[in-house]
């Protein structure tokens, strides 16, 4: 008695168009993916024929169906993991991981954005929504002028540069004062490395809200208050005429190349060299008064509420 093995010829028939598609595929440059996930039920087609071909040969001959589990099974798995692929796809997973996996980080230019004001604005506050990185700049005009680098994960250049933010710098004004905030980068394929701001030396300053912040002062002619930051970085320029008030919880927070000036009025606890050595580590649980002045101190920069201060000038 003869006996038929269901199975393995699909299994073969499937292993041979496989081969084909991929071979055209490869030739032609396209996706296979997107043949395979169409072509999939076509399994289902030769099984069956299969099935139905050994039983009608069946009737005439003398011929026994036995069925190859091992085929099946792995027609089975073949079946089984396109329709996974498929249910992903229809999630959007798959597009998604292979943007990540052919995905590149790109390190663009920001728009330069500028906002020019009239000589009515007296004051102005930034609130720096905790940039990582932010550096502010004096000139001597009533403008305003913003720019800085992103980090932008894709899968070309072009598409990062659709996703650079055209604006950054959202301004608003109440009164003779001006409201500045920074935008968090919108989309989540990206972020703001370092930011920018020039403005006018001549108002009144408020920065609050960040984490790291540069100061590059080449003209300082009002007062400016600094209140909370992780970090503050301040560059004088030798005709800076500044005083630098600030308060901090151990004086090995105020840093640089200048002489900070220890207030020894206030209620400090002192202690030897060797007890300072020992508690280095430690913050003072009392607050440490620095200030340092440049020239005859006219204009004040003070500093709330920030962990380490840095100031360097040109000596």
């Amino acid at each position: 008695m003869e006996r038929r093995r269901v199975g393995t010829l699909s299994m073969a028939v499937l292993l041979i168009i496989c081969g084909v598609i991929m071979l055209i595929t490869q030739l032609n440059k396209q996706p296979v993916l997107d043949i395979v996930l169409k072509g999939w039920p076509l399994i289902l087609f030769l099984l069956g024929g299969e099935i139905l071909w050994y039983c009608y040969k069946a009737k005439d001959e003398n011929v026994k169906i036995k069925y190859d589990l091992f085929s099946i099974f792995i027609i089975c798995i073949i079946l089984i993991f396109h329709l996974s692929v498929y249910g992903l796809i229809q999630l959007d997973l798959v597009s998604k991981l292979d943007k990540m996996i052919s995905s590149q980080d790109f390190v663009l230019k920001t728009p330069v954005e500028e906002f020019t004001f009239n000589d009515n604005i007296q004051k102005i506050i930034i609130d720096a929504a905790n940039f990582n990185h932010l550096t502010i700049r004096t000139n001597e005009e009533n403008k305003i002028t913003a720019y800085g680098t992103a980090q932008i994960t894709s899968d070309t250049k072009e598409t990062a540069e659709k996703l650079l933010n055209s604006k950054n710098m959202v301004t608003h004004q109440s009164g003779n004062t001006l409201y500045i905030s920074l935008n968090r980068f919108s989309s989540d394929h990206g972020y703001l490395r370092e930011y920018t701001l020039i403005i006018p030396s001549a108002k009144k300053v408020e920065i609050t809200n960040g984490e790291n912040l540069k100061l590059a002062i080449d003209t300082l002619n009002n007062d400016w208050v600094i209140d909370g930051f992780h970090n503050t970085e301040i560059r004088l320029s030798e005709n800076a005429d500044i005083r630098i008030n600030t308060s901090v919880e151990n004086k090995n927070h105020l840093k640089g190349n200048i002489a900070w000036v220890i207030d020894k009025t206030a209620n400090i606890k002192e202690t030897s060299d060797s007890e300072e050595a020992t508690q280095s580590n430690t913050a003072s649980s009392y607050p440490i008064n620095g200030n340092f002045i440049q020239g005859n101190g006219k204009y004040k920069i003070h500093i709330l509420n920030t962990d380490n201060i840095t100031v360097n000038g040109f000596l």
